[in-house]
Order: C-alpha cells, then structure tokens, then sequence
C-alpha cells in the first residue's frame, strides 16, 4: 500500500489566485449561437409532441418512429402508401 499523502483538492479561490491574469483565449461576445442540432431521434420526438387532431407524416421506416413514441408515451397507428409509412398520433 501506497503511504504517500494525496491531494484531496485545491479551493476555488486558491485556484483562481494561481490563475493568469487574463483569459487565456480571445473572447469574443455578440457572435449568434448557432442554435440546437437535431438528430433523427430529436426530429421524430419533436414531431410527435407537436401532432394533434388529423395531423400525419410519412416515413420510409417505421421503427424508429415506434421506438421514440414508446419513450414519450404517445400512441400512434401507421398505414402503409405505397413504398412509404404514413403515421398518425393516436393520444
């Protein structure tokens, strides 16, 4: 067994007083935030929280769209149109 002694951490202002004096990096303000991405997931959970009344989209493959719904909690139906899915929200 080791019988050195281990840091057990440096407080806030005893770190901050070993800081440099400036930032490190140039800052820079009034630049826009490029805003959120969205993945498939984020798209199909977005999507099914905004449906309502006779509200539907259609999709080349319905499994992710049973996956998401399932998480939320949401009750859809789907028909097949073709080579597509169309998806409806039940509640």
């Amino acid at each position: 067994m080791n019988s050195r002694t281990r840091p057990t951490g440096t407080p806030i202002t005893a770190a901050l007083a070993q800081a440099p004096a400036g930032p490190v990096l140039d800052l820079s303000t009034n630049v826009p935030n490029p805003g959120l991405r969205f993945g498939k997931a984020e798209v199909l959970r977005s999507t099914l929280l905004a449906m309502h009344g006779d509200a539907s989209f259609t999709i080349k493959d319905a499994s992710p769209v049973y996956t998401e719904a399932k998480k939320l909690g949401v009750v859809i139906t789907t028909r097949q149109e073709g080579k597509k899915v169309r998806v409806w929200r039940i509640s």
